[in-house]
Formats: C-alpha cells, structure tokens, sequence
C-alpha cells in the first residue's frame, strides 16, 4: 500500500515537472531565448600598475601611465572586416596594421583582443559614445615608462607580453595569457614584486554592447615600489661621456658594495619600439657590465703583485731589468715600451705597466698559483649581482686547458696570463670588484643595486675579508696611487688638483680589431668612497680611457661643484684619444 502512494507522489511530480518544461520551453520560450540574446555577460580586465622604480634620492626612473587602448570582442562582432573598416575611418589607423594586430591579440571568443594603442583621450571618449561599433569598447591599461630611456635600460631592462614558450612555464606562478614579463634588468630580477594582481568588471550587456548592469568588481592591485642605490645624475653624466661608443662603466661605493651607476653602451630607447634593434651589429641589448667577457689586459698585473708578495716570491724591493725584450725558450715576449724600462722595483713596475717585470714574477709563482689567486678576487664566477644573466668569465688553469683545449700547458700561456691575455676573460663588474678590495683593505663585497623593495630595506654591505695582508694592499695602492699623480705614469691623464686617485690602466687584446682600454681607480686614495671601472672598445690603450674616469670620479666627489667643460684636458699629440673624446677635468677642487 505504501509502495502505490509512493508511486504516485513521484508520478504527480514528474508530471509537474514535465508540465513545468512544456511553459518554459514553449509558452515563454521566446521571451527568454530574447533576453538571452539581448543580454551578455562582459569580462572587462584591469590590468594592475607595476610597482614604480626610483634611483637612491628618490627620482622616478621607471613608472605608469593610463593610456586608452580600443579593443574588440570576437563574439559580439558579426562582420568584422566592416568594423575595422569604421575603425579605421574614425582613427585614422591603416586597416591592415588594426586587422594583423587583432589577429595577434586574438585569444578566446570572449576576451577583448586589442587592435589600437595608446591613442587619445578625445578619440577614446568619442569611440566610446557612438553606437555603430558593435562589439568595440576602450580598455584603460597602465603602460610603462622610463623617464630617462636609453640612459637607464641596461639597468631597468623592459616589459613584454609572455612569449608562448614562457607562458607554460610561468602558469603555476600565477601568470596568464597577455599578462606583461619583465625582460632585463631589474624588471625581470623583480618582476614578481612589481607586476601586482589584475583585477576586472563583470559586465551585463545587451546586443548592441551597452551597459545593462554592473554585476561584479575587482580592483586591481599595484606592485611594490623598488628603490635602487643608483644615482641617476651621475649615471646619466657617464652615458653622455661614451656618446655612442660601444663599452661600459661601473661605479660603485668599496665599503658597501652600492652600485652607483650601471652604464653600457650603445643602448636603445625602451620607450619607443625597439624591436628593429634585436639583431643589430653593435648589440644594444647586451649588458656589457655584467654580461662582456674581456680580457682585462695589465689591469691583471694588481693579482699577480699581490700573489707574489703574499707567496713571498718577491719583496717590494725586489726588481727585474726591462730591455723591452723577454726571452722564454725560443719565444720572445715584449714589453709594451720598445727601449723597455730598464732596472723596476715593484712600485715602479705598476706606475709603469712594464710587462717584463710581471712576466717573471708570474713565472716564480706559477700558472696554478696565479689562477688561485685570480679566483680569491672573484674572477670566474658571478658576482649574485641582482641582474640577469650575469657572466661567470673564465680563468684557465692547465687542467682546463687539457680538459677543453687538449693541449697541454706552456710557460708562454703563464706569461700571457700574467698581463691579462690569453684564456683569461672577465666582465667589467669583476674587475671592479677587484679594485675594490684593494681599495676596502681586503674585502671582497658583494655588489648590489636595490635598495629598498616597498617599505622593507635590502640589507647590503656583506663581504668576505680575503687572507691579504695590509703590507701587500699598501704596496699595491702606492703603484696605483703613482699610476696617476706622478708625470710618467700610464694613468696621469686620470689625475686631478685637489685630491688623489689611485688607478690602473689596462690594454686587451682584440681579434676583431683595435685594443680595447680598461681604467680602473678608487678616490680618494686615503679614505676610498667611491671605486670605478671603464672599458671602451677599441680605444687602442688604457691611458685614453684615463680621462673619462677622471671626470666620473670628479663628478661624483664634487657633485654640483663639478664644471663640466670648464677645463681642457692636456695630452701630447702621439698620445691623445682618438676613439673617445678628449674630455675635459677639473684642476682644482672648488672651495
């Protein structure tokens, strides 16, 4: 009995159900297939504002800006050639750049594909109210800028969209289709901080694309602020000296390890398109600080002084005859002076560069010796500088040698390895940091350019004090100090009145053609605040990069006292610049 009336309720109820259906489907059918029609659900995005970029005073060198972008919606739009036909009428674009940019923003039926950036508030507003674009809407995107463009890129890097490669890569990290990657620079390191969370706008519109209703909003969150150590007076003052010229320079406080400009030359614009430049000749996108693998030529000659005074192979006063010519077997190796230098001790031996006297040191200590040396100076591995893709350089040993080379190692290669020739390569923030140690009494530190990431403070000034005695790093400054201030030293050209710099010039060897010229020098000599290192492309020697170190340093010493062009820099004919300009320095320190 029980089992009948159970039959029946579930009968009755299937009937209703079915009877329910029947009205929906037949008797309002209609009226709801209508509505359906008329009314879509939109999902507007709203990209999030990166996290701006300032240098250590708190100049803006990468921020935001809100531009109007007009997309379109691929299911709203039922003949898309006459769209951007219209569009292209009321905006003035070529149809053809608006129809294959659509065609490459294009993702999903729903999702607006971009086919028009940047343009004007007044065309956005007008295409915003004219009611013949169906399935057109203007998207407000924050866009990146760089204030100060192609002085800075090396060191910002850029933003793009997600190549398809990356993107499967990057998904469980919370990355989505068009979403923008950092490329370079500081933008990449940090991408994750200054990207912030997208939000939208769920949107209800009708067939003609209008605004029925607001049915749900998420505001989009922006990304930290990052604060670099950089100082971009003087990071702009070092790009204008190079004018193009293909090389690097880095400057950086011995103490702390705070980059105080990062410069690589030729550079590009990141504000405009700079795809045309990708596989240019000079190779603007290379990051020649941290990524250019140079031999560092006599600049060297500082590691082997410093491996044979602390092996105890040589003394201070311990010297060699230079008669330009140095005998190994049946090679001959020469000093760069032909008549040579005659009777050197050590100091004199680095104010002069005479390579006679560093291809015997270094043969009394040993190739094996010399590249340990090397290594103890931060030489063949990277610096954990906070940029991408930094270059580990290369120092050769003769295992290496035998290992990747298969040949065995000859005395010659420890004479070419102790001028800074041969196998033996570094990047320019290497040898930086090499003359820091001698600058910072043996401390080896650990560069860094980011100062602050929102309001937490990136802790620097780590170090590792390498086993150098004082007596050795004193020896080594006084060379360097001579290098400069006295009138037959390599570097004199790098002096100026009024307070000491201590430096060092190197050659190296190019295949492709000129030498290049290295500088690299610490100021004040007695209480160092600030180290740097130049190399220029082809500038033939070191003693033509002498006075762009010269007006680096002064510049950053004398801040707005600094008189730039005020003085002529004084350089025999037979001696003078010729693939950098000959620039001027200051005298003497204003009062």
């Amino acid at each position: 009995m029980k089992i009948k009336h159970l039959e029946r309720i579930l009968s009755t109820c299937f009937v209703l159900l079915l009877l329910g259906l029947v009205y929906l489907q037949i008797v309002e059918g209609e009226r709801y297939r209508k509505q359906s029609d008329e009314n879509i659900i939109r999902l507007v995005p709203i990209s999030a504002p990166r996290g701006s970029i300032s240098d250590r005073h708190g100049v803006v060198l990468a921020d935001h800006r809100l531009t109007f972008d007009v997309a379109i919606v691929p299911q709203e739009t039922e003949n898309l050639a006459a769209l951007i036909e219209k569009l292209s009428e009321l905006t003035h674009a070529d149809k053809e750049i608006l129809l294959s940019t659509y065609s490459r923003n294009v993702s999903t039926p729903f999702m607006p594909a971009t086919v028009l950036e940047d343009i004007e508030k007044e065309t956005a507003i007008m295409l915003e109210e004219r009611r013949d674009l169906p399935g057109t809407m203007i998207l407000i995107t924050s866009r990146r800028h760089y204030s100060y463009g192609s002085d800075t890129v090396h060191l910002l890097g850029v933003i793009s969209e997600i190549p398809p490669k990356e993107l499967k890569r990057l998904r469980p990290y919370g990355y989505a289709f068009k979403d923008l990657l950092g490329q370079g620079g500081i933008e990449e390191s940090f991408d994750n901080y200054l990207r912030g969370t997208g939000g939208g706008t769920q949107l209800k519109v009708n067939s003609k694309g209008y605004k029925v209703a607001t049915l749900g909003y998420r505001p989009a969150t922006k990304g930290k602020d990052l604060t670099l150590t950089v100082d971009i007076r003087l990071q702009r003052f070092i790009h204008s000296l190079f004018d193009g010229k293909k090389g690097a320079a880095c400057v950086m406080h011995p103490e702390t390890g705070e980059i105080l400009a990062l410069v690589s030359s030729p550079s590009f614009n990141p504000n405009e398109d700079f795809s045309t430049f990708l596989h240019a000749e000079e190779k603007p996108f290379l990051n020649r600080v941290t990524q250019g693998r140079y031999p560092p030529g006599s600049t060297f000659k500082l590691v082997v002084a410093t491996m044979a005074l602390e092996e105890g192979k040589i003394t201070p006063d311990t010297s060699f005859r230079c008669s330009g010519l140095f005998q190994l077997g049946d090679s001959e190796f020469k000093c760069w002076r032909e008549r040579g230098h005659g009777e050197q001790h050590l100091i004199e031996a680095i104010r002069h560069s005479c390579n006679i006297y560093f291809y015997r040191t270094a043969l009394l200590g040993g190739a094996e010796l010399l590249a340990s040396y090397a290594k103890l100076f931060g030489f063949g591995k990277r610096t954990q500088l906070e940029l991408p893709y930094e270059a580990a350089g290369l120092v050769p040993t003769p295992f290496w040698k035998r290992f990747v080379i298969r040949e065995r190692w000859y005395p010659g290669d420890t004479v070419n390895f102790a001028i800074g020739q041969g196998y033996l390569s570094v990047t320019p923030l290497q040898l930086l940091r090499m003359a820091s140690v001698i600058a910072a009494d043996g401390k080896l530190v650990e560069p860094y350019v980011v100062k602050q990431i929102g309001s937490l403070e990136v802790k620097g000034g780590r170090y590792h004090l390498l086993p150098i005695s004082e007596e050795t790093l004193s020896v080594i400054r006084q060379g360097m100090i001579e290098a400069v201030n006295t009138p037959d030293g390599t570097g004199q050209y790098a002096a100026v009145e009024g307070f000491e710099i201590a430096g060092k010039t190197g050659t190296a060897q190019n295949a492709q053609g000129e030498d290049h010229g290295w500088f690299i020098a610490f100021a004040p000599a007695d209480n160092p605040v600030v180290v740097a290192g130049i190399i220029v492309e082809f500038a033939e020697h070191g003693s033509r990069v002498a006075p762009l170190v010269n007006n680096v340093i002064a510049r950053h010493l004398l801040g707005d006292d600094y008189q730039e062009g005020a003085y002529q820099v004084e350089l025999p004919a037979d001696s003078a610049p010729a693939s950098v300009p000959i620039i001027p320095v200051p005298r003497e320190r204003p009062n």
